[in-house]
């Protein structure tokens, strides 16, 4: 659920930063956890999946741009293996990331049927992602915290 609690104080408080004299370009990232994990992983194996986000968003400013926010969209996981990794990933990045806020989605469950012989699974959809995203993203500038083109 998309949190405004969640939001760091620096983040907060982002409009009037300087860098010497002038005002930077406030830069907030907003990061699809599962596109990430699984563009990634297809890419790359495992090589990159422990990536500091708030670093390599810092990365990629440009010398007039501060960067004033990290938000991370993700479900948790139902898998018993990968929920532990996820949790402890997540941990890892609040850890090293004082920007970073956490938007949880939820996954909801999904009867699927074979057209050939009729069985039937259950599979599992991520929803909320795409809508927390959209939604962060006109509040941040809404409420003034990056700066608008």
């Amino acid at each position: 659920m998309l949190s405004l609690a969640g939001l760091s104080p620096g983040y907060l408080n982002a409009p009037g930063l300087s860098r010497g004299g002038t005002v930077a370009v406030r830069v907030a990232t907003y990061i699809d956890g599962f596109n990430l994990y699984n563009g990634l992983k297809e890419k790359h194996g495992r090589k990159y999946l422990w990536l500091d986000l708030q670093s390599l968003a810092a990365s990629l400013l440009l010398p007039d741009q501060k960067l004033v926010g990290v938000s991370y969209f993700s479900a948790r996981v139902h898998h018993e293996a990968s929920s532990h990794r996820q949790a402890t990933y997540i941990d890892a990045l609040k850890a090293a990331c004082p920007l970073l806020s956490v938007v949880e989605g939820r996954f909801q469950e999904k009867q699927l049927q074979c057209r050939a012989c009729g069985h039937r699974r259950v599979s599992y959809e991520e929803k909320e992602t795409d809508v927390s995203i959209a939604v962060t993203l006109v509040e941040d500038a809404a409420c003034d915290r990056t700066t608008q083109p």
